[in-house]
């Protein structure tokens, strides 16, 4: 959602400082997503709140993780690149 978001403002954005009010706007609007989901899924699916929010915060950590991973696999793999 925040990719899509990101990429509409890119296009519609009149300069840099419409564009960091519209990516306030839609890191707030995500949170508030996030927040809705959560909340459904915990009162109307009736699942266990602990075992719920620790695997969105485990799935959190490996997205940040993989990031991280794939961001210096990536700058290896040129940095080895340019070296030959």
């Amino acid at each position: 959602m925040l990719a899509w978001r990101m990429s509409w403002a890119s296009h519609y954005a009149y300069d840099a400082q419409h564009q960091l009010k519209l990516m306030y706007f839609y890191t707030i609007e995500r949170f508030l997503v996030v927040v809705a989901l959560l909340c459904l899924c915990i009162a109307v699916l009736g699942l266990s709140p602990l075992e719920f929010l620790s695997g969105f915060v485990v799935g959190q950590v490996i997205l940040s993780v993989g990031r991280l991973f794939l961001n210096g696999f990536v700058t290896e793999a040129v940095a080895n690149k340019n070296v030959k």
